[in-house]
């Protein structure tokens, strides 16, 4: 669930996610996700997504993601650079960076570089098949948000830090 702190914004996402080890260093994750949104006007979406990662060293993990949406009838991929550093047995620390491109997914009349973002996420392993999850991240906004926002006569910064938490579970 997200709720945002400056509009009146609620956001419920579920969904399932498939991972598959191609080859011993090559990672892939297969997906669906089901968003609905509150707000002045309700949204939802349906998404698919996949991701690749190579997985050679743990302290640095590069990746690169596809989602497409059914609402938007577009797509965004990210290019991203993961660290993973298990402070204990069951909590981990990952600093990240990543490049997110929009081809149609966020706005309709541009695409290319939408956002950088630097974040960091906190796991907890409650159980064998349980984490809780929590992250804190930066986006920068970039020439796709900014064209759009111009258009719309908006030229204040669009940079965002926002923070959220999700349980997840294995099965």
């Amino acid at each position: 669930m997200g709720r945002g702190d400056s509009q009146t914004y609620t956001e419920w996402n579920i969904g399932f996610e498939y991972t598959l080890n191609l080859v011993e260093q090559l990672e892939a994750n297969l997906g669906y996700q089901r968003i609905e949104g509150f707000s002045d006007n309700r949204c939802q979406d349906n998404e698919f997504f996949g991701e690749l990662a190579y997985t050679a060293t743990p302290w640095l993990i590069p990746s690169v993601s596809y989602v497409y949406s059914t609402e938007a009838e577009g797509s965004f991929v990210e290019v991203s650079l993961h660290s993973y550093w298990n402070i204990t047995d069951q909590f981990t620390l990952t600093p990240y960076i990543t490049q997110g491109f929009d081809f149609k997914y966020r706005t309709e009349n541009h695409n290319g570089r939408n956002h950088l973002q630097f974040g960091l996420e906190a796991s907890y392993q409650i159980t064998a098949d349980i984490h809780l999850i929590g992250h804190i991240s930066h986006s920068i906004a970039q020439n796709d948000i900014e064209q759009e926002m111009a258009e719309n006569g908006d030229f204040s910064s669009q940079d965002q830090t926002y923070a959220g938490i999700h349980l997840a579970m294995t099965f």
